[in-house]
């Protein structure tokens, strides 16, 4: 794991792509079902932000440049990092290793959480009477539809921006749209990197 990947991505884009800030954030794990940092002991959470003035295409293309080094991370072991991205951030559309991300978070990322989420989504709501189609109908979209339970619908078309410029979300799910608000950043964030254990070990001595 080179730790200075996303830096020297940063730097070598002449099309500067990162505008706004480089963030990391280091923190534990989670038995939060849907949690990017489950099943981790320490986690990091990287994020890069830029601003909508930032062409579209060089954005994206940044945005895979840093995927890639990111997914490429492996531990003590040999065994690819288990990457998950940060639901509120931009990420549709790329591929990790090859694969859209859509489908590496139902088969690799969240294989096993994904299944235990719905029934215990399932257990919830019908023990207060109600129904999965009607909760999924009503706070559902066609993101999480998808990803939780393989049910394909017409994204929903993007909000304007508000005459005040805060804008609401674009796109039709949860990290769908970068840039959400009329004046607000881009950002692109991976989080649940599953941290090496000298690295484990340094921070637990500094905590």
């Amino acid at each position: 794991m080179n730790r200075w990947d996303t830096i020297t991505a940063m730097y070598a884009d002449t099309d500067a792509p990162v505008r706004v800030a480089l963030e990391m954030r280091l923190t534990g794990g989670s038995n939060v079902w849907l949690a990017p940092q489950r099943g981790n002991t320490s986690t990091a959470s990287i994020e890069v932000l830029t601003t909508l003035t930032t062409p579209p295409e060089v954005w994206k293309r940044f945005e895979q440049t840093i995927t890639d080094k990111w997914a490429s991370y492996k531990d003590e072991e040999g065994n690819y990092l288990n990457v998950r991205p940060h639901w509120a951030k931009s990420w549709e559309g790329l591929t990790i290793r090859g694969k859209d991300i859509k489908k590496y978070l139902k088969e690799d990322a969240y294989k096993d959480a994904f299944p235990a989420f719905r029934q215990t989504f399932e257990n919830i709501v019908t023990s207060r009477g109600g129904t999965v189609e009607e909760t999924r109908a009503r706070f559902g979209n066609a993101l999480m539809n998808d990803l939780l339970f393989d049910i394909l619908e017409p994204p929903t078309p993007p909000a304007p921006p508000d005459s005040s410029g805060s804008g609401g979300g674009a796109g039709g799910g949860a990290g769908a749209g970068a840039g959400a608000g009329a004046t607000g950043p881009s950002s692109a964030s991976l989080c649940g990197l599953h941290l090496p254990s000298w690295l484990s070990r340094l921070l637990s001595r500094r905590h």
